[in-house]
């Protein structure tokens, strides 16, 4: 006999001997379906325990504004947290917050506030220029040049 021949036997021998094995499980599958009312329900849950949070969080609706009205793409953060948002073009925002966070609203040129969340449903923050820090602003230009002209400035402090 062959190497081919014999390996055939074997592939048969294996075969005959799942199939043994297969038959009455496709017979008990097949029953139970046929015996079934039709409707089959599956759970949407785990095996292990949900932990709940010690505090709840709360959604924090909210509107930042300036003199001039709504401030769009103000910064509000949960201090000492990466929990954030930036306010949208009417200045609102939504957070989650748990009672106790201290919210960070910061925007340039304005000065940073820090207000405790007590549990209130909305909150309106109004922001206060900083006139120190605008004045540390510095503007840099940049342009371009076609070969042979020259740059002339002068700059004085």
């Amino acid at each position: 006999m062959d190497l081919i021949h014999i390996v055939t036997i074997i592939i048969k021998q294996k075969t005959i001997s799942m199939l043994k094995i297969a038959r009455p499980v496709s017979f008990l599958l097949l029953s139970a379906a046929l015996c079934s009312s039709g409707t089959v329900f599956a759970a949407n849950e785990t095996a292990t325990p949900k932990v709940g949070i010690s505090q709840q969080q709360k959604s924090l609706k909210g509107t930042v504004n300036d003199v001039l009205g709504p401030v769009a793409g103000a910064s509000v953060v949960v201090k000492g947290t990466t929990n954030g948002t930036v306010t949208d073009m009417d200045g609102n925002f939504v957070l989650e917050v748990n009672n106790g966070d201290v919210l960070q609203i910061s925007f340039i040129g304005y000065v940073t506030q820090e207000i405790k969340y007590t549990g209130q449903a909305t909150l309106t923050v109004n922001l206060v220029e900083d006139t120190q820090k605008l004045e540390e602003v510095v503007v840099v230009g940049y342009g371009t040049q076609k070969e042979g002209e020259h740059d002339r400035g002068c700059c004085t402090n």
